[in-house]
């Protein structure tokens, strides 16, 4: 069985923000999750489930495992501890903040229980930053992890967030994970410094329409005035952290010229 694809890792990212909505019960999300996730061919494991954390098995081999990470959601549930923890991830100091550790707890259990023979990872925002810390420090998810995703994780410019690892365990990890940003997402942007904890680092570009459903006047204005365009870079970013740009088809294709580009950029 092949590895899921970014789009695949993406779509079940989001659906783990399904899971922390506020309102119906949890097998009423569960429901909704696997309707949203239903044509990656994974389905959500109740016991190893809450409103932080999504486990998926593939419905034809349960031993191919998937987990989530939600990331933050501040209409949702543990909306202030999600905050608090953005706080951490900002200051540098996400290790020393509960969410991660517990994050990685459950990770934790939830391989010991099921065993995968494959086990896959993707997570958006907070969350690529609670599974960047659980992978760099859990021997268990590194023994078995598979591959995994991040998707516009949260990223300080300098400090690790207690998410640095020994040049052996950056060996091990390069080939299976890879952290995707989109051009102009502010919550990532700490990796443009090279501050990568380990895995490879994908870049893309996604086209955004400032000035759609926006009058005349309001056009004029956010183009000629200070407050305007500090008001459209904000947009700019808003839209480009969103989850849904990794699998419904928004992202740019590479052009050979650009291509190049970023291999002369990678040497």
């Amino acid at each position: 069985m092949t590895a899921p694809s970014m789009e695949y890792s993406a779509l079940l990212a989001q659906g783990s923000y399904k899971m922390g909505e506020r309102e119906g019960s949890k097998q009423d999300r569960i429901a909704l999750t696997n309707a949203h996730v239903q044509e990656t061919g994974y389905v959500v494991n109740n016991k190893h489930t809450n409103f932080d954390l999504t486990t998926y098995q593939h419905k034809d081999d349960p031993n191919n495992v998937f987990i989530s990470h939600r990331g933050t959601k501040l209409d949702g549930r543990g909306a202030q501890e999600d905050a608090r923890a953005d706080f951490g991830i900002l200051t540098g100091r996400a290790g020393s903040y509960a969410k991660f550790d517990r994050q990685k707890r459950k990770t934790n259990q939830a391989i010991k229980d099921l065993n995968p023979t494959s086990l896959y990872m993707g997570s958006h925002s907070l969350g690529g930053s609670t599974q960047n810390y659980t992978i760099a420090n859990s021997k268990t998810v590194r023994k078995h992890l598979t591959g995994a995703k991040s998707f516009n994780a949260g990223a300080n410019p300098t400090l690790t967030n207690s998410m640095s690892v020994t040049p052996k365990i950056r060996e091990e990890l390069k080939n299976k994970v890879e952290h995707h940003r989109i051009k102009n997402d502010p919550i990532s942007m700490g990796y443009l410094t090279g501050n990568v904890p380990f895995g490879k680092l994908k870049q893309h570009t996604v086209d955004f329409d400032g000035s759609k459903d926006k009058s005349l006047f309001q056009n004029v204005l956010e183009n000629t005035t200070s407050w305007g365009r500090s008001k459209l870079m904000t947009e700019k970013g808003f839209h480009a952290h969103g989850i849904s740009h990794f699998h419904s088809g928004a992202i740019r294709k590479r052009t050979k010229s650009k291509r190049k580009k970023m291999k002369k950029i990678k040497k």
